[in-house]
């Protein structure tokens, strides 16, 4: 008998198994060669940071004109700020620039959906922030009688009415007229504090 030639195929032993039975172990040991290729470096997801008592949860109402209200660790509102935002870019740009000047920043809690709120996602995503997307119809009845929001002007107003007390019980300094994008933020802002067990008493505010 003459000698084998030496390949990298498969060593069939004494026996020659069929043509088939052949290609099928071929095939077998190209898929695990392929296996055993170097994958792509994935980047290591951000770590969200371990919160502290120095941690903030930011409450924000989305849209081009957006309202921002920041809450301490022990759940009382720090500062309340709305912008006007002449285009998405500008959103955009805006949104990276707001999360870098807040310290401490562990929990964005916002109200909307859509491409503002993917802008957004992104880029605490991109911070290692933890982000929670809510609606109105989930932190509304936490606040406000059937009544009260039953339809979107008189939501409005008592959003104002609920924000002024929130920002007398927190005793937040420099605080003057709120529009509704802002008010809205702060109770957006307090819907969060109290589900993530910031506040183990909220605040009694009370209906007209």
């Amino acid at each position: 008998m003459g000698r084998r030639d030496r390949d990298d195929g498969p060593r069939w032993g004494r026996f020659t198994p069929s043509k088939a039975d052949r290609a099928a172990a071929e095939a077998e040991l190209l898929a695990k060669g392929r296996r055993g290729e170097r994958a792509p470096e994935r980047q290591p997801a951000v770590v969200p940071p371990a919160l502290s008592e120095k941690s903030k949860l930011l409450g924000v109402d989305l849209g081009l004109a957006t309202g921002f209200a920041l809450f301490n660790r022990d759940g009382r509102l720090d500062w309340i700020r709305s912008r006007d935002f002449a285009s998405r870019d500008s959103l955009r740009k805006g949104v990276h620039e707001t999360l870098e000047r807040i310290p401490h920043l562990a929990i964005v809690v916002a109200e909307g959906g859509g491409t503002i709120a993917e802008s957004w996602q992104r880029a605490c995503e991109h911070r290692g922030i933890r982000m929670r997307l809510v609606q109105a119809e989930t932190w509304r009845p936490r606040f406000f009688f059937p009544r009260e929001h039953r339809d979107s002007d008189t939501a409005k107003k008592h959003a104002i009415r609920m924000a002024r007390q929130v920002v007398a019980w927190s005793g937040t300094k420099g605080v003057g007229d709120l529009d509704h994008d802002a008010a809205e933020a702060v109770l957006v802002g307090l819907h969060g504090v109290i589900e993530a067990g910031w506040l183990t008493e909220p605040p009694e505010l009370k209906h007209a």
